[in-house]
């Protein structure tokens, strides 16, 4: 009896198998090649390092992701256009006299903005996939740097104090109908600078120069209203973080001393009071979604090509468990990245780096693909005439 049923399990256990693998959804990037020669704009997408144009536009420089649908940027000396791309098809949904970018979330649960900007004031514009959900007028003098999942939107003002000019932060809570400027009580004779939501969006993190020149990092609770040190005394310069991320999706606070100005610094990570350290010095530091695989950009042995070269990188991955790290030695005149991104489930890692010319300087832009699994590195686009200017990870359908 048992004999016959055998045959039965193994069809139902292929079945469950099969199913498994076909509901599991399929990571697909997209990114933009430019060309300024042109002013023209295409739009890719690569799935497993093979790579397809899906779209091109004239006038396009930026794109994002929202939903099934996709919003595109256009840019011309006369003026800006806001459009929805959906299943190929565009739909004009704003156009202006006035320059438009786009305010890109740090986390999925924050909206998307679009900042329409003029000579007298700034026009805030939420964005769901629906089209514009709000709009909001910003008060002059005011850069929006970051909104919240809760949406709460920071901004910095430049203020005088007598013979200095100091950065400060506000808040504005945009699910207010008509919102104003709330001043957190922070410091009132040290310039601010703003650098990363939580990912709840219940606190941020923020630098503070001191008198004697040096940058400490602290943290703002919104509900208690009050700051805790973070760290005192950390930085010789203003920016904690040479590109990256510095609050990950997971609760990891990613920053690093630099005491010489350089390129790569010591990169720190930290949580829930524990810290890890860095093996390697790196610069645009990048954490896995799952908190595990730390990507940066670390200093190549390879000479510099030329003498006014850059320092050239290669990829370093540090890996939070084993508190290892893992130099991916990468082809040609590399230098650092200059934007990157994991994909959600953690397994690829996606990032440009600038390519050197000996002779005739910065030649272009390469897309690489690293995949977590294989620990492996794959360059999947190059084009010497083209920029790469944004790149976007979406989970779509089964595979």
């Amino acid at each position: 009896m048992r004999a016959r049923w055998v045959p039965l399990l193994v069809l139902v256990a292929l079945i469950c198998f099969l199913c498994s693998c076909s509901t599991q959804p399929q990571e697909i990037l997209y990114f933009l090649s430019y060309s300024r020669l042109e002013n023209r704009g295409e739009l890719f997408k690569a799935i497993e390092g093979k790579t397809e144009k899906l779209y091109e536009k004239p006038g396009l420089v930026d794109f994002a992701p929202c939903g099934d649908s996709f919003y595109l940027l256009t840019r011309t000396p006369t003026k800006s256009a806001l459009y929805s791309l959906n299943n190929g098809k565009e739909q004009v949904v704003k156009e202006s006299s006035q320059t438009m970018i786009f305010l890109k979330p740090s986390f999925p649960e924050a909206p998307l903005a679009v900042r329409e900007i003029g000579k007298e004031r700034e026009i805030l514009h939420l964005l769901s996939s629906e089209g514009i959900e709000d709009s909001f007028i910003m008060p002059k003098g005011v850069l929006p740097l970051s909104i919240s999942p809760q949406k709460e939107l920071a901004l910095r003002i430049w203020e005088s104090s007598g013979k200095k000019r100091l950065a400060k932060i506000y808040l504005m809570d945009l699910k207010e109908p008509n919102p104003s400027l709330f001043r957190p009580a922070l410091s009132e004779d040290s310039s601010e600078e703003f650098l990363s939501w939580s990912p709840e969006g219940g606190e941020f993190l923020f630098q503070r120069k001191t008198s004697s020149g040096t940058y400490s990092l602290f943290i703002y609770n919104l509900k208690e209203k009050r700051e805790t040190l973070f760290r005192e005394n950390a930085f010789s310069f203003q920016g904690a973080l040479t590109g990256g991320e510095s609050w990950s999706l997971d609760g990891h606070i990613i920053y690093s001393y630099d005491s010489q100005k350089e390129v790569f610094s010591e990169i720190y990570l930290a949580r829930e009071g524990k810290e890890w350290q860095v093996e390697a010095k790196g610069a645009s530091p990048y954490l896995s979604p799952d908190g595990e695989v730390l990507a940066f950009a670390t200093p190549s042995e390879r000479k510099r090509p030329g003498e006014n070269a850059p320092p050239q990188a290669d990829l370093g991955i540090y890996f939070l468990k084993e508190e290892k790290t893992f130099i991916v030695n990468l082809e040609g005149d590399c230098l650092s990245p200059v934007s990157a991104s994991w994909s959600d489930s953690s397994r690829f890692f996606a990032f440009v780096t600038y390519i050197w010319n000996e002779n005739q300087g910065p030649s272009g832009f390469k897309l690489y693909l690293y995949e977590r699994s294989e620990n492996s590195c794959q360059a999947i686009f190059y084009d010497p005439t083209r920029e790469i200017l944004t790149l976007a990870w979406k989970a779509e359908g089964t595979r």
